[in-house]
């Protein structure tokens, strides 16, 4: 019998468990080392939410963890809940993190006999190398060796905002602070007093679900969002499927991809369809045109695109768009448009001094502020002991923009080491959502347990350049 090949995967939330899942249902014996502090693998911040009113953002029927079994996670709410499921229902995120550690227990359990699952409820510090085997450093002492490593460390908590700390912050600390650098800090989301004013910073995907929580929690009081541009996520809406395939070899510039996107959508109105329609039709193809554009004009989609590409294609699901409407119309929400340029703290409130965009000046009071500008790209800026080393020994580098980390297309960063999901990011534009991961993790299972004697030993300094030069 052959001998199991060792993979380590660090990280245990969507990513990770993803890709343990495919590697156990691989054909070849494998020994799975997953490291995750948190009890429950698979649910990462997304779907590790206990509030049942955070919903999915895409229907379930596209929510399956393996690309060959698109109607399996409608089939487990099924059968979860006794009762058939709508598949074009949106369904609470925490759900589907159920389902996930679900599916991957099943896989443990039906794995070939001597592969197996090993739990590390731990962190890892650090990763070396001796002869040929990676070695592992964990926080509670242990040392882990694997032929290989799969780093699946999800999203990354949001950027440090500069504006704080400020005069006076230094009075806001005990058990209830005015300022949270997280929507997922605990108590965030639950203000003692519910009708003081609330500011999130930030008006996308996670200041709603702040919103959302926030009014889950009992809050009552007004809610300022607070970005750049003031866009709110576009809602879903019953639409039909891909009328207005997109080509990727169509448009080679993002001068180009703009009007040949614009060109999509007006034919898909031109046929009864919508702009969700022609979104839906370009994101089949979405990393290859990526790939195609040069480093400048992926530069300048981060810098005046990318806002606008993330409200239409990462949009609310109905019911929490409904939500949204209400309490803008009720005056309970209001989005501004602008840059805060100071708070300053009193022992009572927050005073948030804003520019908007318009210039004009305007102020704002509160009794919590909440970052909710989503997660942290530029992994060299992440706080983790284990990235800072990797990168200081060059074995990580960054995409242009500085967004992720340098993979081939298969996911490798060395011969040995493997990125997976939201790490991709700047190198593939799609790759934070379920429907790539779950690519990723299937090719990835496959690519580690292939034909190994494919893969030539090289020196460490050899295979970073050589991998550099080809993913551009």
């Amino acid at each position: 019998m052959s001998t199991p090949r060792s993979i380590a995967i660090v990280g245990g939330g969507c990513s990770g468990a993803l890709s343990a899942l495919h590697l156990l249902r691989s054909q070849r014996l494998v020994r799975v080392h997953l490291i995750e502090p948190r009890s429950t693998a698979g649910q990462g911040l997304a779907y590790s939410t206990d509030c049942l009113h955070h919903l999915l953002n895409v229907p379930a029927r596209c929510m399956s963890v393996s690309p060959a079994a698109p109607h399996d996670f409608v089939e487990w709410l099924g059968n979860d809940s006794g009762a058939p499921v709508d598949p074009g229902a949106f369904v609470p995120r925490a759900q589907f993190g159920r389902y996930v550690a679900d599916r991957l227990e099943a896989a443990r359990r039906e794995a070939r006999p001597s592969s197996v699952l090993l739990r590390h409820p731990a962190e890892v510090v650090d990763i070396e190398r001796e002869s040929e085997r990676a070695i592992l450093h964990l926080n509670d002492g242990a040392r882990l060796e694997a032929d290989a490593v799969v780093l699946a460390l999800g999203n990354a908590a949001p950027r440090r905002l500069p504006f704080f700390p400020c005069p006076g912050a230094d009075s806001i600390t005990g058990a209830n602070p005015m300022f949270y650098e997280s929507a997922w800090t605990p108590g965030a989301l639950a203000p003692p007093d519910p009708d003081s004013p609330v500011v999130l910073i930030g008006s996308g995907l996670t200041a709603v679900d702040a919103l959302i929580a926030l009014r889950a929690n009992g809050h009552r009081g007004v809610v300022h969002m607070i970005s750049r541009r003031g866009l709110l996520p576009q809602p879903h809406i019953s639409c039909k499927k891909n009328p207005v395939p997109f080509a990727a070899g169509s448009a080679g510039t993002l001068r180009e991809l703009v009007r040949e996107l614009r060109h999509s959508i007006r034919a898909a109105e031109e046929q009864g369809f919508n702009w969700r329609d022609a979104i839906d039709g370009l994101r089949r193809v979405t990393n290859e045109v990526w790939s195609n554009l040069t480093p400048r004009d992926r530069v300048r989609f981060y810098r005046h695109v990318k806002a606008y590409w993330d409200v239409h294609r990462h949009r609310m699901a109905p019911q929490v768009a409904a939500a949204v409407d209400r309490a803008r119309r009720r005056g309970t929400l209001h989005v501004h448009a602008g840059r805060i340029q100071r708070i300053t703290a009193d022992p009572n409130k927050l005073t948030i001094e804003m520019l908007l965009r318009s210039q004009n000046t305007a102020t704002l009071c509160a009794q919590r502020v909440i970052n909710c500008t989503g997660s942290e790209q530029d992994y060299r800026r992440v706080d983790s002991q284990l990235l800072r080393s990797l990168f200081t020994k060059g074995w990580l580098e960054a995409n242009s923009p500085g967004l992720g980390v340098r993979t081939l297309e298969s996911g490798a960063v060395l011969p040995w080491l493997y990125a997976i999901g939201p790490m991709r990011i700047g190198g593939l534009l799609e790759t934070t959502a379920v429907p790539e991961i779950r690519e990723q993790a299937a090719a990835l299972a496959k690519t580690l347990l292939g034909d190994l004697d494919q893969l030539e030993p090289r020196s460490e300094r050899s295979a970073r350049l050589s991998y550099a030069n080809a993913s551009g």
